[in-house]
């Protein structure tokens, strides 16, 4: 059986790393790459897709809510975050989206190797490194809040509140996201607003109750 495999990222090396990895260690697979919203959806018209592994930035564009729709498009396939990004509630949000995983670049190879040898297991798979992602349940009443308020931000705003609280100003976070300075402002005023939080101080310390980030 030969196994169709979509990698969606907007890094051409990293395609190609993956890529690399895939033929070098599985032989009848046919590996297709894309790098946007448009190209993934051209491809998904022309080839039904075994696995999919999706990068949540894509230059601007929520690759999250792609992976999403790849998973409504062809229920069949499994839709695995591949992401350098640890934050739990990002694990939270692809579980929403019936997603089949969820993989930190860093340490993604060897649990590839697990992926494609065993597609009939069930249930999420997940970096070792991200065993420790919040569970709602068991967290404060405070810090549920939070994360419903958290959960009511676009997937745009929560990146920039993780950039926010990670330290980034204005101008680097515009030109890791390929926005205008002044939408970065805007969507800092709207987060605030939702999150009902005053400035920056408190910002950090809620992006600390939820896990974003270390505290000092």
């Amino acid at each position: 059986m030969v196994n169709n495999i979509l990698i969606v990222d907007d890094h051409p090396f990293l395609r190609m790393g993956v890529r690399t990895f895939l033929e070098k260690n599985f032989k009848d697979i046919n590996c297709y790459e894309t790098d946007s919203v448009l190209s993934t959806q051209e491809s998904l018209k022309k080839a039904n897709f075994n696995f999919a592994f999706v990068d949540i930035s894509l230059g601007g564009e929520d690759g999250l809510e792609l992976a999403g729709f790849i998973k409504i498009q062809q229920a069949s396939c499994k839709v695995i975050v591949l992401s350098m990004h640890k934050e739990p509630l990002l694990v939270q949000k692809a579980k929403e989206l019936n997603l089949d995983g969820y993989l930190i670049k860093e340490d993604a190879f060897e649990s590839l190797k697990g992926i494609i040898f065993n597609p009939s297991d069930t249930g999420f798979i997940l970096s070792d490194k991200l065993n420790d992602a919040i569970s709602v349940s068991g967290k404060s009443e405070t810090t549920r809040t939070l994360v419903s308020k958290y959960n009511s931000l676009t997937h745009r705003e929560q990146t920039v509140f993780r950039l926010l609280a990670e330290g980034s100003n204005y101008k680097e976070i515009a030109v890791e996201l390929g926005i205008k300075q002044k939408t970065v402002l805007v969507h800092r005023y709207n987060l605030l607003k939702k999150m009902e939080l005053a400035d920056q101080t408190e910002l950090v310390k809620c992006a600390i109750k939820l896990g974003l980030i270390d505290s000092f």
